[in-house]
């Protein structure tokens, strides 16, 4: 059997077990939870420009037709860029999140790469691509150098990055403005603004600008992924941002891995920065204060894509569309263009919530009410928990006036008269007794809640454990089992093998080396001989190894049979036994 073949069945097992796994289920759970926050900050979209009297469907329509149109110029290249953008954004953020960092001080950092980008570009006119590196490379040390700030004050003297960032940003922008206000070949000062920068400080390639900027993005991206999957210093990272004191008793150091991540981070928004300046504002106008938003905005990026490098792929290309087509889409219907920013705030807002929304299940919920609801006894039961539930409720409502009513009526008698001691405490007992009672009725209330709702899980589960679906589960659960055993079996076999091989490697290169050494006589024809040897016992290794293979796959063939003929002969039982019961309805 070929290498080729071996591969093609691991990897069919291992997939086969992926997707009925927790991990996979986990991965979903979170990606269901993006997905609610942001159909829930269209929705709410929508409700604010139906209140503007004009129809959601023609502001999307709208939206959607300007992102990716040609009309008058091409706006879906702008939209593409914003994407890669945004990707770059959100990037910078995941870093910072690994550690259990906030870097919010990234609109300051990609503040520092353009400033220093647009007055290389003011001042110098290179061709192209030097100028694009200079401007990377000189972007990036400008970001990380602002981030080194908020990251030493974290590291070593523990001061909160949030607070450093937020004040850092302003500091910044008014540093940026005193130079760039101050040096007349770089400021004009009848359009308030900074120069132009030279043709040559631009990303197109064919009169396209999307090229460079989204190539880079995507290389990010993976640079990134592999960084913190497959890396010592992402797992490190990891491990410092999921438990700091496991960290410190693994001997890993949180300065020196936080300190990583946060420059990492800066990088990031640094390259972010050179994107955003050069392609989509080439210049900084400082007739009002204000910070990009762009820094805040990779924020809500990172988290409606779970912190995970390929979710803020897809979180950005939606922030992309909008950021692109929104504003456009707002002047064709004529209503704010803040109908944009509503719709990221809440998207934001819901995706800060994303592990309550995603335990939202809807499809579940149809499923078990309509299971309960079209059964005569299941209904019976699920009406009889309501009703108890509701008597708890109104009981509990009942109890409260009941001991309202007295206590009022104590306090009116100490407003005409002095009552004595005995009758203090009888009023202090009265109050007691009320609390007591309500706590009864809550605990109730709460325990037939808890029971209806194992009820709905336990009729919910018995759909896939009872009948033919929970036939063909046990069935499919059994060939998991006989594939996970297998795939272990074949892993400590191929494992065996590739040590021995690595051994028979190196005696091999032994030998041949002392032989080279002795200068013995002839040296050809005896490590010819050797060579012959070694080849000679890695054939039988890999016959020996190729043979457990076979029977394993003989084996696993066996095993599934089995499983497939128990499964068949459950399926006719059962079909048996819906028949006779039937006919017995029938008489």
């Amino acid at each position: 059997m070929t290498k080729f073949q071996q591969k093609r069945w691991f990897w069919t097992r291992r997939s086969r077990l992926f997707l009925g796994s927790k991990e996979l289920q986990g991965s979903v759970s979170k990606f269901k939870g993006s997905v609610f926050a942001v159909i829930l900050g269209l929705i709410i979209g929508s409700i604010v420009i139906a209140a503007t009297g004009n129809s959601a469907f023609t502001y999307f329509h709208y939206l959607l037709f300007f992102a990716f149109s040609s009309y008058g110029y091409n706006n879906w290249d702008n939209t593409l860029v914003w994407w890669a953008i945004y990707i770059v954004a959100g990037l910078a953020l995941v870093m910072s999140f690994k550690t259990g960092m906030f870097n919010i001080g990234v609109a300051g950092q990609m503040l520092a790469a353009g400033s220093v980008v647009i007055a290389i570009g003011i001042r110098y006119d290179f061709s192209q691509p030097i100028a694009i590196i200079v401007a990377l490379i000189a972007g990036v040390l400008a970001a990380v150098s602002v981030a080194l700030v908020t990251a030493l004050l974290k590291v070593w003297f523990n001061v909160h990055e949030v607070v450093t960032s937020i004040l850092l940003n302003w500091t910044i922008w008014y540093l940026i403005k005193w130079l760039f206000t101050t040096s007349k070949d770089l400021y004009d000062d009848s359009r308030g603004a900074t120069l132009q920068l030279h043709d040559s400080m631009n990303f197109a390639i064919s009169g396209y600008k999307f090229i460079l900027p989204l190539i880079l993005a995507f290389v990010l991206v993976v640079a990134v992924w592999f960084l913190l999957k497959k890396t010592t210093l992402g797992y490190k990272v990891k491990t410092v941002g999921l438990n700091p004191f496991a960290a410190d008793y693994a001997g890993i150091s949180r300065r020196q891995y936080g300190l990583s991540s946060f420059i990492i981070s800066g990088a990031l928004a640094g390259v972010m920065g050179v994107i955003y300046y050069i392609a989509m504002n080439p210049s900084l106008s400082f007739a009002t204060d204000a910070l990009p938003s762009i820094g805040f905005d990779s924020i809500s990026v990172a988290l409606v894509g779970q912190i995970n490098p390929f979710g803020t792929v897809a979180a950005a290309f939606l922030w992309g569309l909008i950021k692109s087509g929104g504003p456009i889409g707002s002047v064709g219907l004529g209503i704010p263009n803040a109908v944009s920013d509503i719709i990221f705030g809440v998207i934001i807002y819901s995706a800060a919530c994303a592990i309550l929304l995603s335990k939202i299940a809807p499809i579940k919920f149809l499923i078990s009410y309509f299971n309960v609801e079209f059964n005569k006894n299941r209904r019976k039961k699920f009406h009889h928990y309501i009703r108890n539930i509701w008597k708890d409720f109104m009981k509990t409502f009942q109890i409260k006036k009941a001991y309202n009513h007295k206590i009022k009526a104590w306090q009116k008698v100490n407003n005409k008269e002095k009552v004595d001691e005995i009758k203090n405490k009888e009023r202090i007992t009265l109050i007691n007794d009320k609390k007591d009672n309500i706590q009864v009725c809550k605990s109730q209330m709460q325990q037939e809640w808890q029971s209806l709702k194992n009820f709905f899980h336990q009729e919910y589960d018995r759909i896939w454990t009872s009948g033919l679906k929970g036939i063909n589960n046990k069935a499919t659960q059994a060939k998991k089992q006989v594939y996970a055993e297998n795939l272990n079996h074949y892993i400590n076999t191929r494992s065996t093998y590739e040590e021995t091989v690595h051994s028979l490697s190196q005696d091999f290169k032994d030998k041949v080396t002392v032989l080279s050494r002795e200068n013995a006589p002839e040296l050809h024809q005896r490590i010819k001989g050797l060579t012959h040897l070694y080849k000679q016992q890695v054939k039988i290794e890999t016959s020996n190894f190729n043979q457990q293979f076979y029977k394993l796959i003989d084996e696993e063939q066996e095993k599934l049979m089995v499983i497939q003929k128990q499964l068949n002969k459950a399926k006719t039982a059962y079909h048996k036994k819906s028949k006779s019961a039937k006919k017995k309805a029938g008489k």
